[in-house]
């Protein structure tokens, strides 16, 4: 449906090896927009009825890219700059759309009664200190021997807030973010 929009011309997948390009250009001037997503982050969780999402960005293709995409000429490849809009939504006992176009980070609630997604969080911003950690603690051994430090050092209180932190993992980018 994203290249039936005649609008883009590239999409990443993490369920796909490589980007996928639309079989016939249907844009007089060139794909304007690539898309890439996670369709459906931590669904190795859903048997445990954890929070799942769709993680998404949207980037703008470089004018003198649009007639020559091809694997080697990979907009997603582009400076960060490109990237227009990015964001996820929650599936969950409500379902939640995050959404930066890069001035602000709003939240969307999903109204069941009228099916209509209702600004329920403007301009958000993630705190900048917390009493929670989010890593896989089962890699632990993968770490840098920096990342151990720290966070043995605030699992004690010893870090520069002086409180303890505790872990917060569930393994699904949009769970532990929203969180």
């Amino acid at each position: 449906k994203l290249f039936e929009s005649g609008v883009v011309g590239a999409i990443a997948s993490e369920e796909e090896d490589d980007i996928v390009l639309p079989s016939n250009h249907s844009v007089e001037k060139g794909p304007i927009y690539a898309v890439a997503f996670d369709p459906l982050d931590g669904s190795s969780n859903i048997d445990c009825s954890v929070p799942t999402g769709t993680i998404f960005s949207i980037y703008q293709i470089p004018e003198e890219q649009r007639d020559s995409l091809d694997s080697t000429n990979n907009p997603f490849l582009s400076p960060v700059t490109s990237i227009i809009a990015s964001g996820y939504v929650m599936y969950s006992s409500a379902t939640s759309l995050v959404l930066s176009f890069g001035k602000g980070t709003h939240i969307l609630s999903l109204d069941p009664d009228t099916r209509k997604f209702v600004l329920t969080g403007a301009n958000m911003r993630v705190p900048n200190r917390g009493p929670y950690y989010s890593l896989n603690e089962g890699r632990y051994f993968d770490w840098p021997n920096g990342l151990r430090n720290y966070i043995s050092d605030v699992k004690q209180g010893k870090g520069t807030w002086g409180k303890k932190y505790s872990s917060r993992y569930v393994c699904s980018l949009v769970a532990d973010v929203h969180r």
